[in-house]
């Protein structure tokens, strides 16, 4: 993803932050989505994951070397299903939009200032 932050000097030791972040949130299948891949004797079921748009915005403190910050961030997947059905053949297909979203606090020490 790509940021932007904008950094404000409030004195010589502290300063304040907003940031903004946009990007592609890469999905991976893992474990839950080859468990829904099955083939028996109804039929066949296939079903894939996909990322999507991420974005996220923050703000914070800067006190001398720490920072502590707070960010909330969302990220967007995408499920398809699709079951062929054994006896005639007939495809039924499934696509979900989900998004998922996290508050995170980041506590942090720049080292080398």
């Amino acid at each position: 993803y790509g940021s932007l932050k904008y950094t404000h000097k409030v004195n010589d030791k502290v300063s304040v932050y907003a940031q903004g972040k946009v990007g592609y949130a890469f999905a991976f299948d893992g474990k839950f989505i080859k468990d829904l891949n099955y083939t028996d004797s109804d039929g066949k079921l296939t079903a894939e994951l996909n990322g999507g748009v991420y974005t996220g915005i923050g703000a914070g403190v800067e006190v001398g070397n720490y920072n502590i910050g707070a960010s909330y961030d969302i990220s967007k997947a995408t499920l398809k299903e699709e079951f062929t059905d054994s006896q005639d053949g007939e495809v039924i297909s499934y696509e979900g939009k989900n998004t998922y979203s996290k508050v995170a606090l980041t506590l942090g020490y720049k080292f080398g200032k």
